[in-house]
């Protein structure tokens, strides 16, 4: 037993609220509240879902892909994308773009993970009546003609990805085995296509094994696995393992993201963990040129990386890319000089969860506010649009990001809304308690035009920081609601 944070969602009747937001279909909001209790250890949550998965991005409503990006895979010209609201994929290297949902055959909407060869895509499915940080998986979605016809498989088929806890956080679609790292059952082997599986706990002895595991990375000798207690690896297709951790100076144990660069060259990436009841908000990354024997550590301390959270690590040639909160942050072999990336060089925001290098060289970047891409090695960024156009007042979609952002990080929050032509327009910021907090615009000109902005620093009317939590804006033209959204203030 130890202290652990568990996040509980309270359900909370706002009927002042719900009557000003009537065109919202929920009979009651539900406000994620964190408390400290003493319950049994669960497994850590990769920080990326954590924040993305929740919406970060903002997803539009209905059957339109989210601008939360969380995983990326590319096959030839085929690149894939599991999002906050939908897997999309694009058959011509990001020019066209189709999307995939439940309705589809999906197990559900929220995508944690995608792997992808030829034609085929495995999809990891969270439901979306998950509550908190307290997923519930919906299974691997499967197809074998580029989305055509789907099959999803989990607890029936042996793969333990379906239920509370039951997560897959990464695929791998290896040339003798399927992989699935699950969050509570160890891994998932699979000789058949994923008719038949087998689980898998990573064990060096009873003091070195994890049932948590998050992602993988392939080579020709060892299959490498980052878990919750170390960097583990098996020369046998899982029959034995050897793990790596503070026994070779790790300064963290959870390793959500790791990445082989060459043979022998293993990155591996910290996330925010858990260590006798304490938050430690990352590690950084570590290093090893000679298939473990030795290790190097970079830290925000002892290096110019970026962030100790990484949630995410490619390469091209001798560049190593990290997707942080805060930037990308590149190197070459060595660690010894850090550059960065952010929006300023093109990125769509500078908060980026997932990474990817195509057959082609092209280097692809998820962030909470859409994707981009570099055909240059990660010297320009352009960003890939995926995602409809908000709609005209008849029919109108609109999208908030960051969210959740920080007022001190991120600076603001972007509102964005369509016009089909000049209208006045109101835009209202409500707290969860339906008190009026911010008037961004107050019958105001706007329009015509497409993916219209405005943007909101976390102040109140008085100028004031707001406090963190949930907030929900309303848009009004001609004085009638015509589109709402909900955006989280998180410092």
């Amino acid at each position: 037993m130890l202290s652990s944070f568990q996040y509980v969602a309270l359900p909370l009747i706002q009927p002042n609220l719900k009557e000003l937001m009537g065109i919202c279909k929920p009979t009651c909001w539900t406000f994620l509240v964190m408390v400290i209790s003493t319950v049994p250890a669960l497994a850590l949550t990769p920080v990326s879902y954590d924040v993305a998965l929740r919406g970060e991005g903002g997803a539009l409503t209905g059957e339109t892909l989210s601008l939360g990006v969380n995983a990326i895979a590319g096959a030839g010209n085929d690149i894939w994308i599991g999002t906050s609201n939908g897997l999309g994929h694009s058959p011509d290297s990001g020019d066209s773009w189709e999307a995939f949902f439940r309705s589809d055959g999906l197990g559900d909407d929220i995508i944690s993970c995608v792997d992808a060869v030829g034609n085929t895509c495995w999809a990891g499915c969270i439901s979306t009546e998950s509550e908190g940080t307290q997923y519930v998986g919906a299974g691997i979605s499967i197809t074998n003609d580029g989305g055509k016809n789907w099959r999803t498989i989990g607890n029936a088929q042996g793969l333990l990805v379906e239920g509370k806890f039951k997560v897959a956080w990464d695929i791998l679609l290896a040339s003798d085995y399927s992989w699935v790292a699950t969050w509570t059952d160890g891994v998932g082997r699979s000789a058949d296509g994923g008719n038949s599986w087998t689980m898998i706990t990573p064990r060096e002895d009873d003091q070195h094994m994890s049932y948590h595991t998050y992602s993988f990375a392939p080579a020709d000798d060892y299959l490498w696995v980052g878990t919750e207690n170390g960097i583990a690896r098996t020369p046998d297709d899982g029959a034995t393992w050897q793990f790596f951790d503070k026994r070779n100076g790790f300064n963290g144990l959870f390793y959500p993201t790791i990445h082989l660069q060459s043979p022998g060259v293993l990155w591996g990436g910290t996330g925010v963990e858990l260590q006798g009841g304490e938050i430690i908000y990352g590690s950084g990354a570590v290093l090893t040129q000679d298939n473990g024997s030795t290790w190097q550590i970079f830290n925000t301390g002892n290096s110019g990386i970026g962030s100790n959270i990484i949630y995410d690590i490619t390469s091209i040639d001798s560049r190593v890319f990290f997707a942080t909160p805060v930037c990308i942050s590149y190197t070459d072999n060595s660690g010894l000089s850090f550059h960065y990336i952010t929006s300023q060089n093109g990125l769509p925001s500078d908060s980026v969860y997932s990474l990817a290098v195509d057959q082609n060289g092209v280097i692809w970047a998820g962030t909470g506010a859409g994707l981009a891409k570099s055909e240059d090695g990660g010297i320009t960024w352009t960003v890939v649009k995926y995602v409809p156009d908000t709609g005209a007042v008849d029919m109108p979609l609109t999208y908030a990001y960051p969210s959740p952002f920080s007022p001190r990080i991120d600076g603001s929050c972007t509102i964005v809304y369509s016009l089909g032509y000049p209208q006045e327009v109101s835009i209202l910021i409500y707290d969860f308690s339906g008190e009026l907090v911010k008037t961004l615009l107050d019958s105001q000109m706007r329009g015509p035009g497409t993916g219209l902005e405005e943007k909101w620093y976390g102040v109140n009317d008085r100028g004031e920081d707001v406090a963190n939590g949930i907030y929900f804006y309303v848009i009004k033209v001609n004085n009638e609601v015509v589109a709402t959204g909900r955006i989280g203030v998180l410092e």
